[in-house]
C-alpha cells in the first residue's frame, strides 16, 4: 500500500537527519480524491502513536505531482540540542 510506503520513507529521511517519529511535531498527510482514509489511518496511524501526538493536517486534493500517487506525507521535526 502507497500509506506503508510512504510512511518509510519519511522514516528514512529523518533517520538521515538524525531524527525519528518522536521528533516530528507536525504531520501532513494528503489524499487524492477517493482514497480510503481510514484505510491509510488504519496503516499508518499504529506508527504515528505517541504519549505526545503531534499535530495532524490531513486534505483531500484532485491529484498528486506524481503520476499514480494516492498519498504524500510530509513531516516537521525538531531535534533539541544535546
Amino acid at each position: 500500500m502507497q500509506a506503508a510506503k510512504a510512511l518509510g520513507n519519511a522514516k528514512l529521511v529523518l533517520a538521515a537527519a538524525g531524527a525519528g517519529f518522536e521528533d516530528v511535531l507536525q504531520w501532513n498527510v494528503l489524499l487524492v480524491d477517493g482514497t480510503d482514509i481510514n484505510s491509510v489511518y488504519g496503516v499508518i496511524g499504529p506508527q504515528l502513536a505517541s504519549d505526545s501526538p503531534p499535530l495532524v493536517t490531513a486534505a483531500f486534493i484532485t491529484q498528486l505531482g506524481v503520476p499514480g500517487a494516492l498519498i504524500e506525507i510530509s513531516a516537521v521535526a525538531a531535534r533539541l540540542a544535546d
